[in-house]
């Protein structure tokens, strides 16, 4: 049987919480039954020639973001456990939407590259070097370089986002999210790798960063936020080569970890 909710039975079983912030905290999580079904129908384009039917698994579903439905001055929350998908990634996803690329670029600099660091510092083994300025011009090296012992990876670190087109598997979308994912990524580790090789990262502004010059191996490594669910398929990498020869660059796949 469906247990029927209200705010008066949620106030009063978080009695730790002050009840402006639960209040607040459920006007953001909830939606009406007809924002649900606008919602639903809107995002997965049901009634026009792009809905697939045989893709129903991959449907947007409203309550990832508003776990709560409201109907006749009464709560729902139909599959509990999106609640807790809905206060974290539901709300990145959220003020991304409203703040734009900006807070999607911080994001990543100050919150997810910083996570990334905390990681890989747990192996003693590895000498990390983080983002740097180089040369006249304060080029930016890669996110982070890993060294062990005559082996070289360039780490570069994508907080993007998914569009919800990709969820009905449109391969228009699949290949733009190749590009904007993985491509730009891979594209700044070749460039980059060129310079190294060239010696120009050698002009670090910070004179205490000493790269190695005995390095015989040079890796890509592109971590990114969310799971993007690419395989490395020949079309993966066919479209991260022919994005990385409109700048004249080629890309040999076995540098891609």
């Amino acid at each position: 049987k469906t247990q029927v909710l209200s705010k008066e039975i949620i106030l009063n079983n978080i009695p730790t919480l002050d009840k402006l912030k639960i209040q607040s905290m459920l006007k953001h999580l909830t939606q009406t039954r007809d924002e649900f079904i606008e919602s639903f129908n809107k995002n997965n384009k049901i009634g026009t020639e792009d809905y697939d039917q045989f893709q129903k698994l991959y449907d947007f579903n409203p309550l990832l973001i508003k776990p709560f439905i409201s109907y006749e001055e009464e709560l729902y929350l139909p599959i509990p456990q999106l609640m807790y998908w809905a206060i974290t990634e539901g709300f990145y996803h959220k003020i991304c939407d409203e703040e734009g690329k900006k807070f999607t670029e911080d994001f990543g600099k100050n919150v997810f590259e910083k996570y990334i660091e905390k990681i890989i510092k747990t192996n003693e083994k590895i000498k990390i070097f983080p983002e740097f300025k180089y040369n006249k011009n304060n080029d930016l090296s890669p996110d982070f370089i890993l060294v062990k012992g005559d082996e070289m990876i360039f780490l570069e670190a994508k907080a993007a986002k998914t569009i919800i087109q990709m969820r009905n598997l449109h391969l228009d979308c699949y290949k733009q999210e190749i590009k904007k994912a993985f491509g730009k990524a891979v594209k700044q580790c070749v460039k980059k790798e060129q310079l190294y090789l060239n010696g120009k990262m050698k002009e670090s502004k910070d004179k205490s960063i000493r790269l190695p010059e005995n390095i015989k191996k040079i890796y890509y490594l592109v971590v990114v936020l969310e799971d993007f669910n690419f395989p490395t398929t020949e079309l993966f990498l066919s479209q991260i080569s022919d994005f990385l020869s409109e700048d004249n660059l080629t890309f040999n796949k076995e540098k891609l970890l």
